[in-house]
């Protein structure tokens, strides 16, 4: 893997910060980003990028444009954040390995199918990048959790049924992203039926999540099993992408073979170094 390189000199064995460009920037996550790396140590926004920006022009050391292209062309960051709509983000990804730009994806709502096309780009380019539908660090934790047991137990829930539901803010227009990741996980510890049941209701929280599993008759001789994640806000997935921006421009990542990265292997990096 080649070592990210750019504008903002935090590459592998670089002496200053890591340089970012947000891509989605007018976006409420994108904002949220931005207000972040802002104040982060070590880590320098160098570009924004959103389709609601009406200039291509140069504030304060900071490229702001509409267009990747335009943006790319006078600053080549070290690390792009993409959070922007599912059909902008085949273009996107595209664009960020040709220019050879090791990228974070949190934008939901793609087609999974696409994934194989963008591990060929970013092996082709010689890039890392970090994809994933839930950046928050705790949701990712129990999510490795019970990957580790369907790798472990496949098929061990295979008497129970389960119900999904998921609710989130009333401008999010997709499926939960990490409802249908749960889905996928529950469906390889032997449960069919994994229908999701969306709602956009505000007082639920920004991001709800009920999975409840019952074997036999409640009331009589059943076994349930309640698991429930509730976000308000948020910043716990901008913490996540801050803990990615860093992954992609480390050693490790450096030296490995791998295009592709989970938030899973991220935080077995975070953690691996807090234990140093």
């Amino acid at each position: 893997m080649v070592s990210p390189g750019g504008g903002g000199g935090g590459a592998v064995g670089g002496k200053g910060p890591i340089g970012v460009a947000v891509v989605g920037a007018k976006g409420n996550m994108g904002q949220l980003i931005v207000k972040r790396l802002e104040t982060t140590e070590g880590i320098e926004v160098v570009g924004l990028v959103d389709p609601q920006i009406p200039d291509h022009q140069k504030l304060e050391n900071v490229w702001h444009s509409n267009s990747l292209e335009a943006c790319f062309k006078e600053t080549k960051p070290n690390v792009a954040v993409d959070f922007t709509t599912a059909k902008a983000v085949p273009e996107n990804v595209e664009t960020y390995t040709q220019h050879k730009i090791p990228f974070v994806l949190g934008t939901t709502g793609w087609d999974k199918d696409l994934m194989d096309i963008f591990y060929e780009y970013a092996s082709k380019a010689g890039i890392p990048a970090v994809i994933s539908s839930n950046m928050s660090p705790p949701l990712v934790l129990l999510q490795t959790m019970l990957e580790e047991a369907a790798d472990k137990f496949p098929g061990i829930l295979s008497e129970f049924d389960l119900s999904i539901e998921e609710s989130h803010q009333k401008t999010k227009i997709d499926v939960s992203g990490t409802a249908k990741k749960w889905a996928e996980i529950f469906q390889k510890l032997g449960i069919d039926n994994t229908i999701i049941h969306s709602y956009r209701e505000e007082e639920r929280g920004h991001g709800y999540h009920w999975y409840n599993l019952i074997k036999g008759a409640i009331g009589r001789d059943a076994v349930q099993i309640g698991l429930s994640t509730r976000v308000d806000g948020r910043e716990t997935y901008v913490d996540g992408v801050v803990l990615a921006i860093r992954f992609l421009v480390s050693k490790e990542v450096a030296e490995s073979e791998e295009a592709i990265f989970s938030m899973s292997e991220v935080l077995r990096w975070s953690s691996a170094g807090l234990l140093e």
